[in-house]
């Protein structure tokens, strides 16, 4: 219920921050929140761990934004001033989120498959439709 309410209240401030036009500032902050300054910690976090560099990136860059960017988002607009900079938090966590719900809900699928190559054939394993050598699985099962 806490969750639906949370949505709630980022459904208003996306209709807010849309309809009273979103400044530069505020779309450089969403760019870099959902670019470098997702990544490079994440990067820098897999630093002697077995992941490849190109896993490292696709965690990085696959990573969404959602209700712990709206609470924050909410408790800084709440805690500035009213005017440029309580507009700009807001406007920032929106566009943030928002960006991510459309890059990580509609780009997902072409970041993954840019980042880890093609998908397998399906006509190149054994005991794939087309091919005469069976499935080693079905032959330990059937001994």
């Amino acid at each position: 219920m806490i969750t639906m309410c949370m949505w709630f209240f980022f459904g208003n401030a996306v209709v807010l921050a849309l309809g009273e036009g979103i400044d530069w500032p505020a779309i450089v902050l969403c760019v870099a929140a959902l670019t470098v300054v997702r990544i490079l910690p994440i990067m820098l976090a897999f630093l002697g761990s077995k992941f490849t560099w190109r896993e490292r990136l696709m965690v990085g860059a696959l990573g969404p934004r959602g209700t712990t960017s709206i609470v924050f988002g909410l408790l800084a607009f709440n805690a500035l001033p009213d005017g440029r900079y309580a507009d700009t938090a807001l406007y920032a966590m929106t566009l943030t989120v928002l960006g991510s719900v459309l890059l990580h809900g509609g780009g997902s699928v072409v970041i993954a498959r840019s980042l880890t190559g093609p998908p397998p054939s399906a006509g190149g394993g054994p005991g794939s439709p087309g091919t005469d050598e069976p499935d080693s699985r079905a032959v330990a099962t059937q001994g």
